[in-house]
């Protein structure tokens, strides 16, 4: 987990504008927070997507249920759902995370039971995720891999992929420099 701080003062740091222990005034660090938000909004303009990770967990009470900024389930819209389980109690068993042409080859979509399988829709401005069989009151957890966004403020934390952080510290490292 890295915050926006981490990725400015690393990238100030490369450029020798802090030295180590230092730490910025508010005007430098919200400058800094502005810089980053800006580069981040740049390379998504550009199609150059940056991930992170999340875990989410909902409850599903219907076959499909929405997932986005606006959907039943409240997150930044998955680009990929990457693995899920249920749990029931105690108990949590995996849950296949299928395709399609999976989702759709299953003739019993009405069959109530435990959820086996999900196929995830990544529409927009909400994705769909579609469950069978269609649940019966157990808490369904998925990993998500979402589009990096802006960060709300320096203290918000992301997890993020291998090698990632260092994109960020030395790429700010230029856009501030």
């Amino acid at each position: 987990m890295t915050a926006a701080n981490d990725i400015i003062k690393r990238g100030l740091r490369l450029i020798n504008a802090l030295g180590a222990g230092e730490t910025f005034t508010p005007e430098v660090s919200s400058d800094g927070l502005m810089t980053l938000n800006a580069m981040i909004s740049s390379w998504s303009v550009e199609k150059l997507m940056l991930y992170q990770f999340e875990t989410v967990s909902y409850a599903p009470a219907a076959a499909s249920f929405t997932i986005g900024a606006t959907g039943q389930l409240v997150t930044t819209r998955p680009v990929e759902i990457l693995s899920a389980y249920r749990r029931s109690g105690s108990l949590d068993t995996d849950v296949r995370v299928g395709s399609r042409v999976d989702y759709e080859r299953e003739s019993l979509k009405t069959q109530s039971g435990p959820v086996e399988f999900i196929y995830y829709k990544p529409t927009y401005p909400n994705g769909t995720v579609f469950c069978w069989p269609v649940p019966t009151g157990e808490t369904l957890f998925l990993t998500l891999q979402q589009a990096l966004t802006a960060f709300a403020d320096l203290t918000t934390t992301v997890s993020l992929p291998d090698g990632y952080e260092e994109a960020l510290a030395t790429n700010f490292a230029v856009y501030a420099a």
